[in-house]
């Protein structure tokens, strides 16, 4: 079998039940969350109504690096192994953390505004590496789709 059968076979399975039913969850799971985040959670001092961005914000950031780490991991186990399925695994990192990237992205710069008075700052690295990150791996699904 080649590799591009394998990879069309391979993508025409829909998952198991199980898989559907952790689906479902973490997609209620997340909805619940952010209404708890953005309507339970008290105001701050400082910050006021802009701190409940942080309830998506910094998970948001944290899947987006857990994403592109096993996008990295995956990467070089199918050059180590050449097995399908860590190619797979990769890609699909990868679409899960330019997805969650691009919310950190738009997030930070709507909290950033009420906090330091800006969305962007051009200075602080950790703002310009994610967007960086986010540019490195839009590049790679670009070239996995060509």
């Amino acid at each position: 079998m080649t590799h591009t059968n394998e990879i069309a076979s391979a993508s025409t399975g829909t998952g198991s039940r199980f898989t559907f039913c952790l689906g479902l969850a973490v997609i209620v799971g997340v909805v619940v969350l952010v209404l708890l985040g953005f309507f339970a959670a008290p105001e701050d001092d400082e910050q006021r109504d802009a701190v409940r961005m942080i309830f998506v914000h910094v998970p948001s950031a944290l899947l987006t690096y857990a994403a592109f780490s096993v996008t990295a991991f995956g990467s070089l186990m199918w050059l180590w192994k050449r097995s399908i399925w860590w190619d797979i695994t990769a890609h699909a990192a990868a679409e899960i953390g330019v997805i969650f990237c691009a919310l950190t992205l738009f997030t930070g710069s709507v909290w950033g505004r009420p906090t330091w008075n800006t969305y962007w700052d051009w200075g602080d690295v950790r703002l310009v590496t994610t967007l960086i990150l986010f540019l490195i791996m839009i590049g790679y699904l670009s070239i996995r789709a060509s």
